[in-house]
């Protein structure tokens, strides 16, 4: 599951949103687990980035 990052308080949370809920800023970036690291989606290059977003999650029950 990718984690949201909010790029303006730096708050961390566990799902994937557009928006964050402690400031309500919507310039948010995401993580993913790569080889036990989390990891910004942003930082892959553009054919992971791609790649990344064609990944399907499924939702936590």
């Amino acid at each position: 599951i990718p984690n949201t990052i909010c790029n303006e308080c730096k708050h961390i949370d566990k799902r994937y949103l557009h928006e964050c809920p402690e400031c309500h800023s919507q310039n948010v970036d995401y993580l993913t687990r790569v080889i036990g690291y989390m990891k910004r989606i942003s930082n892959f290059s553009q054919a992971k980035q791609k790649e990344a977003a064609q990944r399907y999650y499924a939702p936590l029950r």
